[in-house]
């Protein structure tokens, strides 16, 4: 893939090229973060490059950082959660647009240690268990020693499949 890769399919289509990109860019570069790092990096420099007329993510502005979705909440649990990156059906959404929709998707990442997105599954599948034009995404970024995304995709009230991205052969130095 290449920084102007555009992808007019899916959202799943579009989150796969673009995680692509950037483990493309991780691999090809000595670039080091946190996790909201990360996340800044790929929303504003990979993500948005795929932002189409036309295409699902059509408008940069239905990309969030860090914004209230609805919590899936147990009695006197806080009505509202910040999530580390959601998608919007529409620009310039939030949770207090109205009339009131649900994103699109929701990514919770981590960084190095997959043992603790169990719980980030767990949520985004019951957040989707009554949402079925909603797609959740755990996704765990390694660079170090080597660049590796694992992502788990959740939609309807489950984990619907896994998959890993690895830089493309081009960019590996």
């Amino acid at each position: 893939m290449t920084p102007d890769t555009r992808s007019e399919g899916s959202l799943e289509e579009i989150i796969r090229a673009s995680l692509g990109d950037f483990a493309d860019f991780l691999s090809g570069s000595s670039w080091w973060g946190r996790e909201r790092e990360m996340i800044s990096l790929y929303a504003f420099g990979f993500l948005r490059r795929h932002c189409k007329t036309g295409s699902v993510i059509h408008d940069p502005t239905q990309i969030g950082i860090e914004v209230a979705v609805p919590q899936v909440r147990p009695p006197g649990v806080k009505a509202l959660v910040c999530k580390d990156l959601v998608i919007w059906p529409e620009r310039a959404m939030n949770y207090w647009s109205r009339p009131r929709r649900n994103p699109l998707a929701v990514f919770e990442w981590k960084t190095k240690d997959s043992k603790k997105r169990q719980a980030d599954i767990e949520w985004l599948s019951r957040f989707s268990a009554r949402r079925a034009d909603f797609v959740g995404f755990s996704v765990v970024c390694r660079i170090s020693p080597t660049v590796l995304i694992d992502v788990a995709l959740v939609r309807s009230g489950e984990l619907k499949c896994k998959w890993c991205i690895k830089p493309s052969a081009q960019s590996v130095s």
